[in-house]
């Protein structure tokens, strides 16, 4: 299972698991919007997207023949309980998931605190939760710093730096428990008291 389907990572990942490894079913979640599907999403955002083209080369006029055996929508959201999966499909996925892949995210580095922890905290605590409830193993990816303090190109065996403190380096309002977290969110999303009133 695939989440953050619709991200330039989980776009690589699903051509080169189609490509190079072939598995019987890759399911792509996939949140609906108001005018388009799971399904719909997944062909006009993804599959039409520059990085299939190694699949299109590869499978000629066989790509969608290939990629609609071997890939699957399936509609859901990591803000919500399950996912937002009914009883009956959490039922039909037990046992049928080998392994969640999960690059989904917010990757703006100023969001709402709420979408900010909706997205990545909740979202991500969730899907460890589905795994665990499937049997399946979880691959958890996180893009964001993963650099330290370097800039430019980066090999995987350079030396990462630890991230540099600046002057400014006191607690965020949030942390200290006043400005836009506080208390109310954290009752709302039954946050631990420590994160609103951290520092």
């Amino acid at each position: 299972m695939l989440l953050g389907t619709t991200g330039f990572l989980a776009k690589v990942m699903l051509s080169m698991l189609v490509e190079r490894f072939g598995p019987a079913k890759i399911i792509c979640m996939i949140r609906g919007t108001r005018s388009m599907s799971p399904r719909d999403r997944l062909f006009q955002e993804v599959l039409a997207s520059e990085m299939m083209e190694p699949l299109r080369e590869r499978f000629g006029a066989a790509f969608e023949a290939v990629v609609d055996a071997q890939v699957e929508a399936l509609p859901g959201d990591l803000g919500k309980p399950d996912l937002g999966l009914d009883a009956e499909t959490l039922a039909g996925l037990r046992g049928q998931v080998d392994v969640i892949i999960n690059s989904a995210g917010l990757v703006n580095f100023n969001p709402q605190l709420e979408q900010a922890i909706v997205a990545n905290a909740i979202g991500a605590r969730e899907v460890a939760r589905l795994a665990r409830d499937l049997g399946a193993k979880l691959v958890h990816v996180s893009t964001c710093y993963v650099a330290g303090a370097k800039s430019g190109r980066i090999r995987e065996d350079d030396p990462i730096l630890p991230p540099r403190r600046s002057r400014c380096s006191r607690a965020p309002a949030w942390r200290r428990g006043r400005g836009p977290a506080g208390l109310p969110p954290a009752r709302r999303w039954r946050w631990p008291r420590w994160l609103a009133r951290a520092g």
